[in-house]
């Protein structure tokens, strides 16, 4: 999150993207160069594999500045356990609060009000 507050003395942009962490591939199959032995007869997947699960997982939570140049741009990344989420997004929020205060409403013109 020092990413965000440093940012917020400057104009600049911090892009957040999150996703579903998994330590390993849990897919077990053959080397994906031998396409003849799959048959067109059946589905690939049968729907007797195919279970919800009810497991949590991790969340992996990248930030970055978006900066073009590769060696300036600065990248954070965690991964945030399932039973922290509540903590990590009360904190992100209170970041991103505290960086839109400076912002400044924009006034709408008499044009528009007019208009509708």
């Amino acid at each position: 999150m020092t990413l965000l507050s440093n940012t917020e003395e400057t104009r600049s942009s911090v892009y957040i993207t999150q996703k579903r962490y998994i330590e390993h591939n849990e897919v077990e199959g053959t080397d994906k160069t031998e396409l003849s032995q799959f048959s067109t007869d059946e589905p690939v997947l049968k729907k007797s594999k195919l279970s919800k699960s009810n497991k949590t997982y991790p969340i992996l939570i990248r930030l970055t500045d978006g900066n073009s140049d590769k060696s300036k741009k600065q990248k954070i990344s965690t991964v945030v356990q399932p039973d922290a989420l509540s903590k990590f997004w009360k904190e992100y929020s209170s970041v991103i609060k505290s960086g839109v205060v400076g912002l400044k409403k924009t006034k709408k013109s008499k044009k528009k009000k007019a208009a509708k």
